[in-house]
């Protein structure tokens, strides 16, 4: 029996552009006696602040080669990949998260995230469509009556530094789903907390575009960051994510993480601006715009991410 799903957020980490993806479902099957298992295995940990194993069931099914952690089933068609520390990556970077922005404690993911990896750019847009042009991952969470009956992610591993960047920056996404819900938090503010999660590389890499758009005259007022609806035109993107991050990085030293939650959750709830004026006294835009100066929003966005740097690694492939 299929439920009625009442919400569908989708989302993606996009290079060049950020579409709206259609929702694309593709059924992965539970293992069955014709699935061709292998015994459970332990992944090594290479994180301080993950477990020393993860434990991780790995079986083929329909075409699929699947790796099962508590939290994540990580699926591929293509055997020749080798994906033998992503399951403790992906566990290692939830529990990171989630000490950020979770206050109580957390249980099993039920149902776990899918994260269905894709060999190519080529794989990725012929399973997901041509409107995610040059993304490099995307995540699509389900929701029925509030309750979240679907998590996935989708990345493509011949981008570079997928693992610091855009695997954190989505699975961000998903671990927030567990605090707001199918409740929508505003473009900057969602954006700017996956901006956090990525790698100082990429941060800076997202200064050194802002200061391009600086350059072009293409970047958004406080005011008009803060009532966008919709995700940017292409020429406005490399601005909007950078003064995303620039404006949730300063809004967390304003007032330390737990109190930027408290905010977001007010968000939700009042809109932005009188969740502004109730947690730190920022009535106007204007008021906004004196914590977070056009000049400053490069140093801001670079100056450190919510993510522990043990957790940022790189997981080594073995030839």
């Amino acid at each position: 029996m299929l439920l009625p799903f009442s919400t569908v957020v989708s989302r993606t980490n996009a290079v060049e552009c950020m579409p709206r993806l259609p929702v694309v479902v593709i059924v992965l099957a539970a293992l069955t006696p014709n699935s061709q298992a292998v015994e459970p295995v332990n992944v090594k940990a290479q994180a301080v602040s993950a477990p020393d194993t993860v434990a991780c069931y790995c079986y083929q099914s329909g075409g699929w080669s699947i790796q099962q952690t508590d939290n994540f089933r990580i699926c591929t068609i293509d055997r020749n990949l080798k994906l033998e520390n992503l399951p403790r990556l992906c566990e290692s970077l939830r529990l990171d998260i989630q000490a950020t922005w979770l206050s109580e404690d957390c249980t099993l993911w039920q149902p776990r995230c899918d994260v269905v990896v894709h060999a190519t750019s080529s794989d990725y847009r012929r399973a997901l469509g041509n409107s995610v042009g040059n993304s490099v991952g995307c995540a699509t969470m389900k929701f029925d009556q509030g309750r979240i009956v679907s998590r996935r992610i989708d990345i493509r591993v011949d981008a570079d530094h997928w693992q610091l960047d855009a695997l954190p920056h989505e699975l961000t996404h998903v671990v927030l789903a567990d605090r707001f819900g199918a409740r929508r938090l505003p473009p900057w503010l969602d954006e700017g907390i996956g901006v956090l999660s990525e790698s100082d590389r990429k941060r800076r890499f997202r200064a050194d575009a802002f200061a391009d758009a600086l350059n072009r005259g293409t970047i958004y007022s406080i005011h008009e960051l803060l009532h966008l609806r919709q995700f940017p035109r292409p020429e406005y993107r490399d601005a909007f994510y950078a003064q995303s991050g620039a404006l949730v990085r300063r809004l967390m030293d304003h007032g330390g993480p737990d109190e930027f939650a408290r905010f977001a959750d007010r968000v939700v709830t009042v809109g932005t601006q009188a969740a502004l004026s109730e947690t730190y006294n920022l009535d106007t835009p204007a008021d906004v715009s004196a914590i977070v100066d056009v000049s400053e929003v490069a140093a801001i966005v670079t100056c450190g991410g919510t993510l522990d740097t043990k957790s940022n690694l790189i997981v080594r492939r073995d030839d």
